[in-house]
């Protein structure tokens, strides 16, 4: 190091060699901080396009449907309904099984999995209104693989309501009643929760990855798999 190189803390300035390089030392950080930054962000899997009207509760008629999983029949299509909370809607829709109803509920919603989250009190029978008959259609046997989330969160309420980060979630709604899923890709590579009627040793596999099989149903239009073997997929 030459004498003008040498610097003491207490000088004024730095010498001019140093200085430089200090400062392209710093310039670099900086600029290598950003575009880790930017890399990591970039990185991240999108949010799914889902939607939770927290709040927004709005009236919807339909019939009631209890056969497998509560769901309303209505003009919008099948909705899979759920209880405030991480609890199913079982215990309080049973009073309403077949019946035609008008309710108050906050939409949940993921592409095609459409939910409502019921408000209490806010049920309300229409006079004469009976269910149709339930409509099952048999797709045939089914085979594949996916992952075991919880229809609720992965609806919409929670974004992501699916993976690892989720797991513990996931666990409680489905302890609760909540019905569980078998998210996956269909044929055009779009993602697919399709609800579950299997629950034994459910727990234990969620948030993994599973090979399902059984047959796959379509009950008054929601698909669902009525499952004989569930086990996490071969590495």
């Amino acid at each position: 190091m030459s004498r003008r190189d040498f610097y003491v803390g207490y000088f004024a300035r730095a010498p001019r060699d140093l200085a430089r390089w200090v400062r392209q030392v710093v310039i670099a950080t900086a600029a290598a901080g950003f575009l880790a930054g930017v890399t990591l962000l970039l990185s991240q899997p999108a949010f799914d396009p889902s939607v939770f009207e927290f709040q927004n509760f709005q009236p919807y008629t339909g019939v009631v449907s209890l056969d497998r999983y509560p769901v309303l029949l209505g003009p919008a299509g099948p909705a899979v309904l759920f209880a405030p909370g991480k609890h199913g809607a079982e215990l309080l829709l049973s009073p309403f099984r077949g019946r035609e109803v008008t309710l108050r509920a906050q939409r949940i919603q993921n592409g095609s999995n459409l939910g409502l989250e019921v408000l209490p009190g806010s049920i309300e029978v229409l006079a004469g209104g009976r269910a149709p008959a339930i409509a099952v259609e048999d797709l045939g046997p089914f085979h594949g693989q996916g992952e075991i989330v919880d229809s609720k969160c992965y609806s919409g309420v929670m974004n992501p309501g699916r993976g690892k980060v989720h797991r513990d979630c996931a666990v409680r709604c489905i302890s609760g009643g909540v019905p569980p899923a078998l998210l996956l890709r269909d044929a055009n590579g779009n993602r697919r929760a399709i609800l579950i009627s299997w629950t034994d040793g459910l727990l234990d596999l969620v948030a993994e990855r599973v090979e399902a099989e059984g047959r796959l149903l379509r009950v008054a239009g929601q698909l669902m798999l009525q499952a004989t073997k569930i086990q996490r997929a071969p590495n």
